[in-house]
């Protein structure tokens, strides 16, 4: 599972996603990060963060939580082969942030 982060103070803009890797670096090495969606892990072996915007950001909202869970692709899109990706993932990543609104 990746792990999410917010911050709960006014005008914070987005959420962080950390994916750690799928194997560990050759030779008892430290893993590398990358960001999210560069094609540049043939390996599996760099962890992944991305930042994603929220959809409510002034300085009189702040969020209050954020819940994640997995859901079928197929209850989510209609189409999923649709979206381009070479082998159609089976679950989406599902993020629910909640604000003093």
């Amino acid at each position: 599972l990746p792990i999410l982060g917010a911050k709960k103070e006014p005008q914070a803009f987005g959420f962080h996603i950390f994916q750690k890797p799928s194997k560990l670096g050759n030779f008892q090495t430290r893993n590398l990060e990358k960001m999210a969606n560069t094609g540049l892990d043939p390996f599996g072996a760099f962890a992944t963060s991305s930042f994603h915007a929220l959809p409510n950001v002034s300085e009189r909202v702040f969020t209050t939580g954020i819940a994640a869970f997995y859901s079928p692709i197929s209850s989510l899109v209609k189409e999923p082969q649709r979206l381009g990706y070479e082998t159609v993932p089976k679950l989406a990543l599902c993020v629910i942030s909640a604000n003093s609104r």
